[in-house]
C-alpha cells in the first residue's frame, strides 16, 4: 500500500493505489501481469472507469514493468467481442482451439462452483481452498444465519470488504464479538436485479447496482440486524450509490 501510495496520482482511490503496490511487488518476479482492461461485466452496464483505465495508469506510472496481458473484458453490447479477446489470451499458451475452448469451459465450470459456494457464506479465500483441495466432503448448509448473535450485513465492493489488509479485517472482528456476517455474495445475482430495479432509473454502474439491490433486499430480511456500509475514499459511482 505504502509503494502504491507513492506512485500513484491523488485523484486515485485507495483500492487502485493498493493494485498498484501489488504490481510494483510482482515487478522482477514474474514475465507476464494478467492485468485485463474491465469494461463491462454485464449488458448495458459499466465497471468503474478506473479499472478500464487500470493498465494504461500501469505503464505509464511504472518503469520496467513486465508485459502485461490486458485483454479487454466489455460484454456492454450483445454481440461483443468476449470470444475472441479469451482466444488471444489462450493463444499465449496454446495455438490449438478446441483446447482453449475447452479450458473456458472448464474455468466456467469452475466459476458456478465458486459463486455457490459464496452463496453459503463461505469466504471466498475458504472457498478457494476448497476448491484447489477437490473437497468432496464439504455439504451445504442448512442457513448462511449461523450462530445465535446478531446478523449483520456488510455492504460494499468485494475487493474492499474481502481484503483483510484494506478493511482492517472487519469481518473477523464481527466474528470474533459473536456476530454473524452476510454480504451481497450471498445472494443470487437475479435477486439483487430483482431490488436494484424498484429504483424508479436503472443504475448503469454494475458494482453500484449490486449495493442497491442487497442493501433493498437485508432492509426487508428480519434476519438482518443491521448494515454497515463499506466504502472507499476517492470512490466516484460510491459518492452516488451511498447516498442512496
Amino acid at each position: 500500500l505504502a509503494n502504491g501510495l507513492k506512485n500513484s496520482v491523488d485523484e486515485a482511490c485507495l483500492p487502485i493505489k493498493l493494485a498498484i503496490g501489488h504490481v510494483i511487488e510482482l515487478c522482477g518476479k514474474v514475465d507476464y501481469i494478467f492485468l485485463p482492461r474491465i469494461v463491462s461485466v454485464a449488458p448495458r452496464e459499466y465497471i468503474c472507469p478506473k479499472f478500464l483505465g487500470f493498465p494504461d495508469m500501469v505503464k505509464n506510472t511504472l518503469p520496467n514493468v513486465p508485459k502485461l496481458i490486458d485483454a479487454d473484458i466489455n460484454l456492454y453490447h450483445h454481440r461483443s467481442k468476449a470470444q475472441k479477446n479469451l482466444y488471444e489470451v489462450g493463444k499465449l499458451f496454446c495455438s490449438n482451439p478446441m483446447r482453449i475452448k475447452h479450458a473456458h469451459k472448464t474455468a466456467s465450470h469452475f466459476l458456478i462452483t465458486y459463486k455457490k459456494l459464496l452463496q453459503q457464506n463461505v469466504l471466498p479465500e475458504e472457498a478457494m481452498e476448497i476448491m484447489a483441495c477437490k473437497e468432496t466432503a464439504f455439504k451445504n448448509k442448512d442457513s448462511k444465519y449461523d450462530g445465535n448473535g446478531p446478523t449483520i450485513a456488510i455492504i460494499g465492493h468485494s475487493y474492499n470488504i474481502y481484503d483483510q489488509h484494506i478493511s482492517m479485517d472487519i469481518i473477523g472482528r464481527l466474528k470474533k464479538l459473536g456476530v454473524n456476517v452476510v454480504t451481497a455474495e450471498t445472494l443470487p445475482e437475479e435477486i439483487i436485479r430483482q431490488r436494484a430495479a424498484e429504483l424508479p432509473k436503472k443504475l448503469f454502474w454494475t458494482l453500484g447496482q449490486q449495493s442497491i439491490g442487497s442493501a433493498i433486499h437485508f432492509l426487508n430480511d428480519p434476519a438482518i440486524s443491521g448494515i454497515i456500509l463499506v466504502s472507499s475514499f476517492g470512490c466516484g459511482p460510491d459518492a452516488l450509490t451511498g447516498e442512496l
